[in-house]
């Protein structure tokens, strides 16, 4: 068992779901289907979100149905509308904890000794990288060490690459075994083989259509595609090639290709995560051929679990849905401007700003701008 470490505002399902929530409102994919009660059956379209950040990754797509046994997450917006959101987080899949145990990996392997260098092929060659962390391997599993106060201990090593270059598909057989697929036989027999990695189950990704299956990935995801220079809408196998380039690279090969734009510790780290998460999308049950659409900003506002927060918990203010004719005669973006207004005097500041939102959201209808990427309303 991992110890506690990371201290969260909101639990790792709220973040997966307040992500997806976020996103879609921002791309105006929420709202209209969200007017009256019941369950969304049918709504016009929907994005699932990927979000990998330090500490964890996240994953949150809509469902038509209730069938789904683990990790249901029953979003209500507007008065009485819910949605059926899969979301799950993964604690210690973040990009950061992730390289911490690939070093652990390759620093302490099958014992708890930790070697002052180890080996690390995704590594630009000809180059090192000091390592410390709190993670040990011991019998091939993830764990900690204690001190007779009960204070994790630390410990240094060197990772270093002394071939030509370094090595792809030994990077990605690395990263590939810190996704813990060896947990899934549980899994896989409980939920006939629904499951994603680290014995997590996930039903099957929703079918690509013209309103549904496209799914926007954020954080880490953006910065490995821009730091990788490929669109921010391309498929696995695009992500996977520009990988390999990448970690195919000397160490003055790779400070040519990053051209200061990071610093030279992130730059050596850029084929791990790359990799990796190349690995993670895999392990989510992408195809190669599949497209991921990385994205930062959305329509002007960088999207995140904040903004998807505030949308949920405004349901929990006492206010009752008004029909769209109440404010025909202000036109919509006046009408809720008033509302805007009221919910400020009110001192329901969240509410207030949501509504401030919105009016910008609605003088920019017609089109969702993703980063650089134009999406279309259909």
């Amino acid at each position: 068992m991992f110890e506690k470490e990371f201290a969260r505002v909101i639990s790792g399902e709220e973040e997966a779901a307040y992500g997806w929530t976020g996103a879609n409102f921002a791309l105006g994919s929420l709202l209209e289907s969200s007017e009256g009660s019941g369950t969304v059956m049918n709504p016009a379209l929907t994005y699932g979100t990927l979000e990998m950040g330090g500490a964890s990754a996240q994953i949150a797509f809509y469902r038509s149905n209730e069938d789904i046994t683990s990790n249901l997450f029953k979003l209500q917006i507007g008065q009485g509308k819910h949605w059926n959101i899969y979301a799950h987080s993964y604690l210690y899949y973040g990009i950061n904890e992730s390289w911490n145990r690939m070093g652990a990996l390759l620093s302490t392997g099958e014992s708890s000794n930790v070697t002052s260098t180890a080996h690390n092929p995704c590594l630009a060659g000809g180059s090192e990288i000091d390592f410390e962390s709190k993670i040990y391997f011991i019998d091939g599993h993830e764990s900690f060490k204690t001190d007779a106060s009960g204070n994790s201990q630390s410990y240094n090593a060197v990772l270093q690459n002394k071939k030509r270059t370094g090595n792809y598909e030994q990077c990605a057989a690395i990263a590939n075994s810190l996704l813990n697929k060896r947990y899934n036989t549980w899994c896989d027999f409980a939920h006939h083989g629904d499951c994603s990695f680290s014995g997590v189950y996930q039903p099957k990704l929703p079918a690509l259509t013209k309103t549904s299956g496209a799914f926007l990935a954020f954080s880490d995801y953006f910065k490995v595609f821009d730091f990788l220079g490929i669109p921010n809408t391309s498929s696995l196998q695009t992500l996977q090639n520009a990988t390999m380039h990448l970690c195919s690279m000397e160490q003055e090969q790779l400070e040519i290709f990053n051209n200061d734009r990071l610093d030279d510790v992130d730059a050596l780290k850029m084929c791990f995560r790359s990799t990796f998460a190349l690995e993670m999308l895999r392990g989510f049950g992408f195809d190669m051929d599949d497209n991921i659409t990385a994205a930062d900003v959305i329509n002007g506002h960088k999207v995140g679990w904040a903004l998807g927060s505030m949308l949920y918990e405004i349901n929990t203010l006492p206010w009752k849905y008004v029909p769209k004719r109440w404010h025909e005669n202000f036109g919509v973006d006046d009408g809720l401007g008033i509302v805007a207004f009221f919910g400020i005097m009110t001192g329901s500041v969240f509410f207030g700003v949501l509504c401030v939102f919105m009016v910008s959201m609605k003088k920019r209808r017609g089109y969702a701008k993703i980063s650089n990427v134009q999406m279309v309303d259909s």
